[in-house]
């Protein structure tokens, strides 16, 4: 926890820019999640004899199929642009924030580098040196970007949808529940694999 503070420390500065990057986040959370809904209602009232939901039936309560599923089809439209839009923003200001904390990291690395005396850099292989500074630093920007920018709204995520499904189908949601201690192995297993390998290539 504390190496999390100390890497988010470096990323202060913008954190307004943080904060509106969630703000957009959560926007395209929920132009994410109603995607389905068109599709249902198509299946369900247009395909099928299902009741539209009351405050939709007040719309097209005297209007045809057609109509009804053009709408639909225009819902689904504007849905993938919207959640589209806001997610290309919100990843243009992650990159810039993401990109703006990796340029203090590398300013305080290389003060530190400087401060250091003369003999210690002539017993240090100054290839290896040179390559922690520039590369093995990229680790900050990665783990603010796929850590904190990830996760979080990867966990609102799947909260709000078993909500959702739950308040649908609670077996179906039950079942899928019990599917995710599998899932967690497999990304733990192939996750160990591709790591080594990664390490074994630099």
């Amino acid at each position: 926890m504390k190496r999390l503070l100390r890497v988010l420390a470096f990323f202060r500065p913008d954190l307004p820019k943080v904060g509106l990057s969630l703000g957009l986040l959560v926007f395209a959370i929920g132009a994410n999640l109603l995607k389905p809904w068109p599709i249902a209602l198509l299946a369900d009232s247009v395909l099928g004899n299902k009741p539209l939901p009351e405050w939709l039936a007040q719309f097209f309560f005297s209007s045809s199929k057609a109509s009804l599923l053009a709408f639909l089809g225009i819902s689904v439209l504007l849905l993938h642009i919207v959640n589209g839009a806001l997610m290309a923003l919100q990843n243009y200001w992650v990159i810039g924030i993401g990109l703006r904390g990796l340029a203090r990291v590398r300013e305080a690395l290389y003060e530190r580098l400087l401060r250091l005396s003369q003999r210690f850099h002539q017993g240090r292989n100054s290839g290896d040196t040179l390559y922690r500074a520039t590369w093995d630093t990229y680790a900050f920007q990665t783990l603010f970007q796929q850590g904190l920018m990830t996760l979080v709204p990867a966990s609102l995520t799947l909260l709000l949808m078993l909500l959702i499904m739950s308040r649908a189908d609670s077996v179906l949601t039950l079942f899928t529940l019990l599917l995710i201690p599998l899932l967690v192995l497999s990304i733990r297993s192939f996750g160990r694999v591709m790591n080594a390998r990664s390490a074994e290539a630099q």
